[in-house]
Order: structure tokens, then sequence, then C-alpha cells
């Protein structure tokens, strides 16, 4: 049986659960009966981003942060929900491992390669 990472949906920043979530399958503590606001923001993210609906918008409303660790995550850049030069470099190795183009920088196109 896999180990798996578990985090609690409650009282744990949603940009921790999220950058996780990206990086790694996860079982959550907890849910549904103690999930708190940050618990729900990470899901949304979390479920968001492995359907595929993750885009521009979402890196301009309140969840940014949240959206920004979630892509952090997927790129192996640790999930402080701050897209710096460290993010930018990792996203561009992470892109190169897979076959792309792209520059790291996050943006529209960036969030749907992530989401392949």
């Amino acid at each position: 049986m896999p180990v798996r990472c578990y985090v609690q949906a409650h009282h744990v920043d949603a940009r921790d659960t999220a950058a996780v979530g990206a990086s790694q399958p996860l079982a959550l503590w907890a849910a549904p009966t103690r999930i708190d606001d940050h618990g729900r923001e990470a899901l949304t993210i979390l479920c968001r981003g492995e359907r595929g609906e993750l885009g521009a918008s979402d890196l301009a409303g309140p969840l940014r942060p949240v959206v920004t660790a979630w892509a952090q995550g997927r790129v192996g850049a640790g999930g402080d929900g701050a897209w710096g030069a460290r993010s930018t470099a990792a996203a561009a190795t992470w892109l190169r491992a897979h076959g792309l183009d792209g520059d790291g920088r996050l943006g529209a196109e960036l969030l749907a390669q992530l989401q392949r």
C-alpha cells in the first residue's frame, strides 16, 4: 500500500495545502466535517487544477496566492504563493524536462501547461 502525505483541511494556510497537493497525491484529514475557509480555498484550486480549469482570471482574483502556490508545487518550487526568480527558474526547468517551450513566467500559458 502506498504511503501518502496527509493534510488537514482546517487551520492550515491554503497556500501550503495547494502546494503539497499539486506536487503529490494526498489524503485529507477531517473532511468534510472540519474544513474551514483555507481548506475550501485549497480544495477548490486543487480540484480545478486537476480538471484543467485554472486560467488567467484566477491569477487576477482573490485566490491568486493559492493558485501561485499550486503552480509552485507543480514545478517543485516550494509554495509560498509569491512567484519570483526561483519559481521562474524551476518552471523553466520543468518545462524543458517535459519537452515544452516557455520562459517560466506565471501566466495563462504556463497554467495550461501545468494542467496537462
